[in-house]
């Protein structure tokens, strides 16, 4: 989880079979939303680092020296947030505003390539993407001018988009089953 102190956020993890916590993030920047690799070996997060928020992967290593830190994006004026690893490792899902620069849609990165694809063209995504338990779906927030919240599964690649709620609730975080078929979410659509 990302502790978030009075002008620095730490990631932390619990050290293993003892008790309390270890600082994974050594320096003084804001690291946040962090997300950790189905294997354990990776994190990625998002950070203030360079003036805007960008996404980093991290590989997690006990020595300080063998933790390598990279740069997955660089952009200006534009913000990469909320990263989500998909369930193979290969590829982090994202929100953005690199292409409206007032609202976000959602973007997956290559990981050995840095290539970026955008997968949503909604302009109003929210911070709450998941993959689906294979990696070739996409569960989701975008917000209604009409509606506000709902929640939306659409295809790795942009494709099959599909409103899940479409009521006159506030939906949002979905969460997928072990197995893919269902879509956990919250809702306040009863009050």
């Amino acid at each position: 989880y990302s502790l978030v102190a009075e002008k620095s956020a730490f990631i932390l993890k619990t050290a293993g079979d003892k008790r309390g916590f270890k600082q994974i993030i050594l320096q003084d920047n804001e690291a946040l939303q962090p997300d950790i690799s189905a294997d354990g070996r990776n994190m990625v997060f998002q950070s203030f680092l360079d003036g805007n928020w960008e996404l980093y992967a991290l590989r997690l290593a006990e020595n300080r020296k063998d933790k390598i830190k990279t740069r997955l994006t660089r952009t200006t004026e534009a913000a990469e947030i909320f990263p989500r690893w998909s369930p193979n490792g290969k590829t982090v899902l994202f929100a953005s505003n690199k292409d409206t620069r007032s609202f976000y849609d959602l973007y997956t990165i290559d990981i050995a390539t840095k290539k970026v694809s955008r997968v949503t063209r909604d302009g109003r995504v929210g911070g709450d993407a998941v993959f689906s338990p294979d990696g070739k779906k996409i569960a989701y927030t975008s917000f209604s001018a009409k509606h506000g919240p709902e929640v939306y599964a659409i295809n790795a690649d942009g494709t099959g988009k599909k409103l899940l709620t479409g009521d006159k609730g506030e939906n949002r975080l979905p969460a997928w089953s072990p197995d893919g078929s269902k879509i956990a979410f919250i809702s306040n659509t009863e009050g």
